[in-house]
């Protein structure tokens, strides 16, 4: 989360953002996580460049007909997949700028902490996962 605090965003936007890559409408409104509204509001302007999966059909139509429709053999395949990943990667860097710009131009104020906190971490114990998997699934459907 450093990352972001960076770009001066909050540490929920990371949550938004990823919400807005299976739809920008849930981001936007996943966006009502975060407490403070100058933040908030950052982070619904911000998370429109993250593209969703309505656009994705679109980048990918594109990149074929424009990329893929110039050039010949499997290189054109590749150099097309690199196109939308850069359009991808593209959306994102433009998401940090735009939040980092908006929090140092029109929307200036403090940043609000964001603290997670994680319960222990214990590692798995492999005779009670299968002995689970055995007795409350395979044994529940089969029944």
């Amino acid at each position: 989360m450093a990352f972001l605090k960076n770009v001066v965003a909050h540490g929920k936007q990371m949550i938004t953002m990823c919400m807005g890559f299976g739809c920008n409408a849930a981001g936007v409104v996943g966006c009502r996580i975060i407490n403070s509204p100058r933040e908030r509001l950052i982070a619904i302007l911000a998370n429109n460049f993250v593209p969703c999966n309505g656009r994705f059909p679109f980048l990918i139509t594109i990149a074929t007909i424009f990329i893929a429709g110039s050039m010949q053999g499997i290189g054109a395949s590749i150099i097309s997949t690199l196109v939308v990943l850069g359009v991808i990667l593209l959306g994102i860097f433009l998401t940090l700028l735009i939040s980092k710009i908006l929090s140092k131009t029109l929307l200036k104020g403090m940043s609000s902490s964001f603290i997670l906190e994680l319960p222990p971490y214990r590692k798995p114990q492999i005779g009670k996962i299968l002995v689970r998997s055995i007795f409350d699934r395979t044994l529940f459907v089969l029944r």
